[in-house]
């Protein structure tokens, strides 16, 4: 099923009253903190007082009036550096496995046919691809790959930005500490009207079984290689994709 049928499914089952009228629809996307928001979302059902949905893609601008919406969002940038050092180990099924060259929900289909980019190898994997290139062609490898998927999404993201039941947390901004992590907490807590007892509650809780709070380089490289491999991605947005990467960037309004 598609990003847009899931969402689609999800504002219907609302209206026809599949789940009550307090319900709370969390998402994010690939690197914009998909599992920091899971452990968010099991915590918020906890509470017992809302229905709780979830998804691994931005919706796709279905907002229902019913709903209050969580979405965590990435500066683009950053979201393509922690991609391409990510998606290198291969920690994950689709990049330890051949490379298709059949459209596919990661983009990788555009790895055969983007003349600006090394071709892979036969049955070369997304990981080894992402290993055998120097910094600069692999980062515009993962540019053009989240261009197919991530950077469409974030674009119909910040379309809804504005409207008064969503509320888009930068998850640059909430992992700059812990202090400021707790204080992104209390805010999402608030915005959800949960009770003090249970948002004090759920802040224990985080700190147990959520995930580990990085520094705001984060936890791949040093930050003389992430500053390298960003500048690497703001050079490429200039002279491959004619800045619509820092269009983005603003667009959201996550700062890098």
């Amino acid at each position: 099923m598609t990003m847009l049928a899931r969402l689609v499914c999800v504002a219907l089952l609302c209206v026809a009253g599949g789940v009550s009228a307090r319900t709370v629809v969390f998402g994010a996307n690939h690197k914009t903190g998909s599992v920091l928001l899971a452990h968010i979302e099991h915590a918020t059902a906890r509470c017992d007082i809302a229905d709780t949905l979830r998804f691994n893609s931005h919706f796709a601008g279905v907002v229902s009036p019913n709903n209050t919406y969580v979405v965590m969002v990435r500066n683009p940038f950053q979201m393509i550096v922690s991609g391409y050092l990510y998606h290198r180990k291969g920690p994950e099924p689709w990049t330890v496995s051949s490379i298709p060259k059949h459209t596919d929900v990661q983009g990788h289909h555009l790895l055969w046919t983007d003349e600006n980019v090394v071709p892979p190898r036969p049955h070369e994997s997304y990981s080894e691809y992402l290993r055998r290139l120097p910094p600069i062609e692999g980062i515009l490898a993962e540019m053009v790959r989240c261009e197919y998927r991530e950077f469409t999404n974030a674009r119909v993201v910040a379309e809804a930005r504005d409207a008064p039941n969503v509320l888009m947390i930068c998850l640059d901004d909430m992992m700059w500490s812990e202090a400021v992590f707790h204080q992104y907490l209390e805010h999402i807590f608030t915005r959800l009207e949960l009770p003090s007892d249970c948002a004090d509650t759920l802040h224990v809780q985080l700190e147990v079984e959520g995930p580990e709070v990085p520094h705001p380089h984060g936890t791949h490289q040093a930050p003389d290689d992430r500053d390298m491999l960003l500048h690497l991605a703001r050079m490429l947005d200039v002279t491959h994709f004619n800045e619509t990467v820092a269009l983005l960037e603003r667009e959201i309004g996550c700062d890098e």
